[in-house]
C-alpha cells in the first residue's frame, strides 16, 4: 500500500546540486518543489555522513525522493538542511518514500 493517504501535510524540497564550475564552489540549490508529507516534529539523534551524532528536529515522510545536503521547508516555514535520507521501497522493489531527519 503506498502511503500517501497518510501525507497530509506539504513540504518544499530544493535539491542540493554541486557545480564544479563554480569559482567559490558554494552549494547551490533547485528551486523548491511542493510535495506532500507527513512531519513528525520528534527530537531523536541521527548518524552523520561521519559516522558522528548529530541532533535531529523532526522525521519526514515523503513520496519525493530526498538526499542528505537537500534543502527542506517544513509546513511552519522553517527551512533545514537532510541530515539523513533512506529510500523506502514497496513489497515488489519499487520506490515508495523517503524517510528523511532534518
Amino acid at each position: 500500500m503506498h502511503p500517501i493517504h497518510l501525507m497530509n501535510q506539504q513540504i518544499a524540497v530544493s535539491h542540493y546540486v554541486y557545480d564544479e564550475d563554480s569559482p567559490y564552489h558554494e552549494p547551490m540549490y533547485t528551486a523548491p518543489v511542493t510535495v506532500p508529507a507527513r512531519v513528525e516534529f520528534t527530537p531523536s539523534v541521527a548518524f552523520g555522513r561521519g559516522g558522528e551524532d548529530i541532533p535531529s528536529y523532526a522525521v519526514i515522510y515523503t513520496i519525493a525522493e530526498v538526499h542528505p545536503m537537500d534543502k527542506i521547508t517544513l509546513p511552519d516555514g522553517t527551512e533545514r538542511s537532510v541530515i539523513s535520507a533512506k529510500r523506502m521501497h514497496d513489497g515488489f522493489g519499487r520506490f515508495s518514500h523517503s524517510e528523511v531527519m532534518v
